[in-house]
């Protein structure tokens, strides 16, 4: 197992995000994120499998996974909110899709997991991935309650992966169109790889922000914070 070293200096700023109010269509299209304010490969402390004193990456290997630089696997990640749901979109530069079977999080995946505003307890564990051989999109509901509504594409020619989620905010117990600005929660956001290389299927490393909140759900101190 190796890290992946990040170069810039690792900012406790980087711990907090304001999403913006906005309307967003799920239909694995980010051209309504234009104005969003995108997380892009955001160093993390390797703690779920060093510890806390380890030097931040961006990406950690895992399992026997290689990461080959951004053209292999990089990230950016935004959030916007309106009265009735928060969104949530990523898109993801990877040069091979690689799922293996219907997974949630065993190769190219994203994994969310929300706490309350503390970040003492985990709320909800949402899963999602591209399921190229059924050409639909993989919703693993681990924890939570159901209802979210995902969109996963894979643009092979330009080797990227989008995903788009909408999350009611009934499912934090709100009533419907209860979401107003000043609500905070606890986040954290995986996002798995996986090539088509022999060996390396399967969850062989990961980025995002928080991500081991996702990973190795004890570790919730990982998790950021947005309102």
């Amino acid at each position: 197992m190796s890290m992946v070293k990040q170069s810039a200096d690792y900012n406790i700023a980087e711990m907090s995000y304001t999403a913006l109010q906005n309307d967003i269509t799920v239909d694995g299209d980010l051209v309504d994120w234009s104005c969003s304010e995108y997380i892009a490969q955001t160093p993390f402390v390797p703690s779920g499998t060093q510890n806390a004193a380890a030097d931040p990456v961006v990406f950690d290997e895992y399992a026997g996974g290689i990461w080959n630089g951004p053209d292999d696997h990089s990230i950016a990640v935004a959030f916007n909110w309106n009265s009735g749901s928060l969104f949530l979109g990523a898109k993801v530069i990877d040069d091979t899709h690689q799922l293996s079977g219907a997974s949630g999080w065993n190769g190219d995946s994203m994994q969310v997991v929300f706490a309350d505003d503390e970040r003492t307890t985990v709320t909800h564990l949402y899963n999602y991935a591209w399921n190229a051989a059924a050409g639909d999109t993989v919703h693993h509901h681990e924890q939570g309650a159901d209802g979210t509504e995902a969109v996963v594409t894979r643009y092979e020619d330009q080797g990227a992966t989008t995903y788009e989620v909408r999350i009611p905010g009934t499912a934090w117990g709100l009533e419907e169109n209860g979401v107003v600005a000043g609500l905070a929660l606890g986040i954290g956001i995986c996002i798995n790889d996986g090539d088509t290389e022999a060996g390396q299927g399967g969850q062989k490393g990961w980025s995002g922000w928080g991500p081991y909140a996702a990973v190795c759900e004890s570790l919730i101190p990982d998790l950021h914070h947005m309102q």
